[in-house]
């Protein structure tokens, strides 16, 4: 037990100083890449307040400075819709377009003002200048300005230089933050032998000690940690890590095993040739992890609900598709929205964000008019359970003691409403009708107003403040 121990903070001593070695992220954006064996570039870039009329870029090249670079410009439009070029900067506070973007543009996706997208290109000569990437060192991430129709206005705060150099900090008189890494993405993390000894023998003890939970939840955090500071380099863990817990969790029901499924399917979840094997694992963790809700039993274990919509709410975010059109989501859906009125903060938010991460997915599918399988089914799912999630939402609502919880409900009801505004009266009519109201707490004016008033609501702290004055009628 002391050499495990002694392991573990091993672990998390090289994982905290390391990460930064392997991707780069910061509280405004996050970028990974990898490179197929058929050198096929595929980069994963988020931005976290990408607002309306911005836009934000990636660039390629060796300058000098902002000259003779390569760009993947991504735009938000007042309508909400996301644009992406190509193009160069053939001088400094220039940016000429391509006519055709000659990169491949998978999984975007806007939730608020959060960005997220996966782009290909080949690694070498590609586009109108042959642009090869094959050689390159500087990449460059500009976070973004303003836009004027259809024109980049000048960017706004620092720019994040990631170079191939040694590893360091350093920011210059330009405001220009310099990331330097050691050879770009060729070269594996230093202590990549190390993890892989690590993870095989955290497998062991989890094998070994697979009925104490002690030993499981911080041999699963550390591989989760592992997983997180390697990034792209993990690819090599994924598979014995989730056969050992495939194998291993319909036996012991552990719930760090959903926790570190949901980090996996974070890192993975967007590649194609990982969706099988990840769907394969979402299948056995859900399929056992459902008898427990059974009942009351979901009140019982409120980590495992938090850790399982986590990790559904993950595989919506990177692949909604191949999420969609497999029988399981719907499993996941409507234990969802079964568990929407479960009173624990923490696994009640879980719920929620899953339930609202599968109705933004849909109304961003709406507004750019994509249509597919997956966007087809989920459309029936929720028009199946619309009247149920509203129903469970304003009970919780009404009757929880949490501010955060009634915004989250409150938040809820309105992305029902805004699927559907024919229906939404009658469903908000149809979940009054379900509030304990014998002996008599509201009026039925009183009633019929509130949902007047919330069907007419188009802002969450509106709906917010309707069902909180409704509260007071019943409490």
């Amino acid at each position: 037990m002391f050499l495990l121990r002694l392991l573990l903070v091993f672990i998390f001593l090289v994982v905290n100083s390391a990460a930064s070695k392997c991707d780069f992220k910061n509280e405004l954006t996050l970028m990974r890449w990898n490179v197929s064996c058929e050198n096929l570039l595929e980069i994963h870039f988020e931005h976290n307040n990408l607002t309306e009329n911005r836009w934000t870029s990636i660039a390629f090249g060796n300058g000098p400075g902002m000259n003779n670079l390569e760009s993947i410009i991504f735009s938000r439009g007042d309508d909400n819709s996301i644009t992406t070029n190509t193009g160069y900067t053939p001088k400094k506070k220039k940016v000429v377009v391509d006519d055709i973007s000659y990169v491949t543009v998978k999984n975007i996706q806007l939730n608020g003002d959060k960005f997220s997208v996966t782009v290909t290109r080949p690694l070498g000569p590609v586009g109108p200048r042959n642009f090869s990437l094959d050689q390159c060192v500087n990449w460059i991430i500009v976070p973004g300005g303003s836009m004027k129709g259809d024109k980049y206005k000048k960017h706004h705060g620092g720019i994040l230089f990631v170079k191939s150099k040694e590893l360091g900090v350093r920011e210059n008189s330009s405001n220009f933050l310099f990331l330097e890494t050691r050879s770009g993405f060729h070269q594996e993390c230093v202590w990549l032998p190390i993890a892989q000894q690590f993870i095989e023998a955290l497998l062991k003890a989890t094998r070994k000690f697979e009925g104490t939970p002690r030993v499981i939840e911080h041999s699963i955090r550390s591989c989760r940690l592992i997983f997180r500071a390697l990034g792209p380099q993990s690819l090599t863990f994924v598979e014995p890590v989730v056969t050992t817990m495939i194998e291993t969790y319909p036996k012991h029901r552990h719930s760090s095993y959903l926790y570190l499924a949901s980090v996996i399917v974070d890192e993975y979840g967007q590649l194609d040739n990982m969706r099988p094997g990840l769907l394969k694992m979402l299948d056995t963790l859900a399929r056992h992890t459902f008898p427990l809700f059974e009942g009351t039993g979901a009140v019982n274990h409120p980590d495992t609900v938090d850790d399982l919509f986590r990790l559904a709410q993950r595989f919506t975010m990177r692949a909604p598709t191949v999420f969609f059109t497999n029988q399981i989501s719907q499993m996941l859906f409507v234990w969802a929205v079964c568990n929407l009125r479960i009173d624990h903060p923490d696994a009640n938010r879980s719920v929620c964000k899953f339930i609202l991460e599968v109705l933004e997915q849909l109304a961003l599918a709406k507004k750019n008019g994509y249509s597919d399988d997956g966007v087809t089914t989920a459309q029936l799912l929720v028009d199946h359970q619309a009247q149920n999630i509203v129903t469970n939402a304003l009970a919780m609502a009404m009757f929880s003691h949490s501010g955060q919880v009634r915004r989250d409900m409150a938040e809820l009801i309105l992305h029902v409403g805004k699927e559907n505004l024919a229906k939404y009266a009658d469903r908000l009519a149809c979940a009054v009708l379900q509030l304990p109201n014998n002996p008599m707490k509201a009026t039925e004016k009183q009633l019929t107003d509130f949902v007047d008033n919330v069907a007419k609501e188009r802002e969450k702290h509106s709906v917010f403040n309707h069902i909180r004055d409704l509260a007071k009628l019943f409490i």
